[in-house]
């Protein structure tokens, strides 16, 4: 994330796909620094790589959570 471009989102709940959607992240947005293994900062770099495709943040949001299995909110 950028610093000058922040946000702060609450996650709850666990990924079941998350090896599968680090790897998708990582492929989409080969520049993606990954800096834990938490399932919230996968969610996070999936909504940013929304935004930087054009989307709005709804639209992003949405995206990304379509992007995610299992039990979680946002």
């Amino acid at each position: 994330m950028y610093a000058s471009n922040s946000v702060t989102f609450a996650h709850n709940g666990n990924l079941v796909n998350a090896a599968e959607l680090r790897h998708a992240i990582a492929a989409d947005t080969p520049e993606a620094e990954f800096t834990s293994t938490t399932d919230s900062e996968l969610i996070a770099f999936a909504i940013q790589h929304a935004v930087n495709k054009g989307l709005d943040w709804d639209a992003a949001i949405r995206e990304a959570a379509g992007r995610c299995r299992g039990a979680f909110s946002l």
